[in-house]
């Protein structure tokens, strides 16, 4: 094994471990997770991303047809992304609202509290 094939296999194991680490509260049913189905969500598209990514690598030890793989990566890539997205739009939508032709993003304009108090 090089020094790609290494570090390709120890930035996939990296990846797949936080997204589990970030499904696993959402899954186990952690009771401080707020928005459980966004976390999910977004450790989910984490994993599938991984999957995909690992798809590639089976062209280095041609498994498959290079044309198979392209597809099934490029297709697990379209989901992860739309899962991401999916997430985002749960995190995001308590504070967004979509109304006559216009976006209002509900955002604390105060200059009270956090640096603006510090002295300089």
């Amino acid at each position: 094994m090089n020094a790609i094939v290494a570090a390709y296999l120890a930035m996939s194991v990296l990846l797949a471990v936080s997204g589990l680490v970030i499904v696993y509260p959402a899954v186990a049913g952690v009771q401080v997770v707020v928005y459980r189905r966004a976390v999910f969500a977004l450790g989910a598209s984490i994993l599938l991303f991984v999957g995909s990514w690992l798809v590639v690598f089976l062209t280095v030890f041609d498994v498959v047809d290079e044309h198979v793989i392209t597809l099934v990566s490029l297709g697990g890539n379209l989901v992860a992304g739309v899962l991401h997205f999916v997430a985002v739009w749960w995190f995001a939508r308590d504070f967004v609202e979509l109304g006559h032709g216009d976006i209002d993003i509900d955002a604390e304009t105060s200059t009270h509290g956090g640096f603006a108090d510090e002295q300089d």
